[in-house]
């Protein structure tokens, strides 16, 4: 499928390091064009390891409940192919509303990275 997940249990100093050399061993060894990265929300380091995977290109992708050992996940993405947004076919309004906040966070990275 073309993609890869990275999921960070403990938060330490290198953690930030680790997460951009996996997305680069991701993408350019197993060639995912797509990169989903899982934080856990209850480590009150998450907001700063957010703002650092941004800066690589990470943006918001969505919130994974009872997805990790300590509960639920934000869910960031990296992509390493275009995205077409009109192209995504959604349900209903709310979805609609989501995918347009992810295609605005995409794009506010990318002035990051």
């Amino acid at each position: 499928m073309q993609n890869g997940s990275i999921f960070v249990d403990q938060i330490g100093v290198d953690t930030p390091s680790e997460i951009r050399r996996a997305c680069e061993d991701l993408c350019a060894v197993a060639g995912a064009e797509a990169v989903y990265l899982y934080l856990p929300l209850t480590q009150p380091e998450t907001p700063a390891l957010c703002e650092a995977a941004e800066k690589f290109g990470f943006f918001f992708s969505g919130v994974a409940p009872s997805f990790v050992p300590e509960g639920d996940a934000l869910v960031l993405q990296y992509l390493n192919v275009p995205l077409d947004v009109s192209l995504v076919q959604v349900a209903n309004e709310f979805g609609k509303e989501l995918l347009a906040y992810a295609d605005s966070e995409r794009k506010r990275v990318q002035t990051l990275a």
